[in-house]
């Protein structure tokens, strides 16, 4: 008897948990209202939509988009930025129920974790679609380039640079202070041999800020073969520019403000140019007895490229090559052959 009154209670309980848990989860917030096409959700359409309609559908068109509103972005931004399949938005005092509840059940149910990461995926595409109309998923769509998988990460970084210079700001501004992975996610989208040709670029200030935000990967050792990529991609790109010189004098005349490494990548970076590069010497030149010995061998395999019919370049690299150091004398040898001497 009293084995089956215990039997009894803990039922009792375990359901009045289940109930409680249910409850809660049931309560929570649940983001912006979805906005309805056709009779069928924008979920349907990003999901069993795109399945059902075959493959020559590319989803909803730009126009189709408008046509539901300015509750559409906020729909389509909230999805975007979600961060994984439990965030609703709205942080709740049950949050810690509801991630628990969630775990289980992508455990239990992978299609809702697949069904969660597609519609996110497709709601960054239909983002890009709206262009300046989305500047307000901006903020989602940053918090989509620091969470989201991979391919996601991307999208939501071409649809970002999309917008222009309404994201640009928000962009920059990400790149300056966000993590290693986020601020190569976000300088590879930039198509920096691309970027002279357009209107918001056609300025030298441009040119220096670009230079900028990709200098700090270049002396990040995690990234530095790809900052250096991109320097070299930025300086190609540029190359034609009638206003190149202007830019090449702004990025030079901001070494005395860098650290010792940042001068050297800048260097490095001025050496791949020809004649365009001799406004540079001055700045380079006020530097050149830099006591810092290895920064020393690039700013004068710079100077030794740049200004190649002064002796007085290759000479001190020739000096520096005689070091007892032998990674300086490595490196200025290797800065001599770079410079043709």
């Amino acid at each position: 008897m009293v084995r089956k009154r215990f039997t009894k209670r803990r039922a009792l309980l375990i359901v009045a948990v289940l109930l409680a848990v249910g409850g809660t989860v049931w309560r929570l917030p649940q983001g912006p209202r979805e906005p309805v096409y056709k009779g069928k959700s924008l979920s349907w359409w990003f999901t069993d939509g795109i399945d059902q309609q075959g493959p020559n559908f590319q989803g909803l068109t730009a126009e189709e988009l408008r046509g539901l509103g300015p509750e559409a972005v906020k729909w389509l931004s909230y999805k975007a930025g979600q961060t994984n399949i439990w965030d609703r938005g709205t942080p709740s005092s049950s949050y810690n129920v509801s991630r628990f509840v969630w775990w289980l059940r992508i455990q239990w149910f992978d299609r809702a974790a697949f069904r969660f990461e597609r519609i996110r995926f497709e709601s960054i595409i239909a983002l890009g679609e709206l262009g300046p109309d989305a500047v307000p998923a901006v903020p989602k769509l940053l918090d989509a380039v620091r969470h989201a998988d991979n391919d996601a990460r991307l999208v939501a970084t071409e649809t970002l640079l999309k917008m222009g210079s309404a994201s640009w700001p928000a962009v920059t501004d990400a790149i300056r202070r966000g993590d290693t992975r986020t601020r190569e996610i976000l300088t590879s989208g930039l198509d920096v041999r691309d970027l002279p040709k357009t209107p918001t670029a056609d300025n030298p200030e441009r040119f220096a800020e670009i230079v900028d935000l990709i200098l700090p990967l270049a002396t990040d050792r995690g990234a530095r073969k790809f900052g250096r990529q991109k320097l070299e991609a930025c300086l190609e790109g540029w190359q034609v520019h009638p206003q190149l010189a202007e830019g090449v004098r702004l990025v030079a005349e901001s070494l005395p403000r860098r650290n010792e490494e940042e001068r050297r990548e800048i260097a490095r970076f001025l050496s791949h140019l020809d004649s365009q590069g001799s406004v540079a010497v001055p700045a380079l030149t006020a530097l050149a007895e830099t006591p810092d010995e290895f920064t020393r061998v690039q700013i004068l395999c710079a100077l030794a490229i740049l200004e190649p019919g002064n002796s007085r370049w290759p000479d001190a690299l020739y000096k520096l090559a005689a070091s007892p150091n032998k990674a300086l004398a490595e490196t200025a040898e290797q800065a001599l052959i770079h410079a043709g001497k």
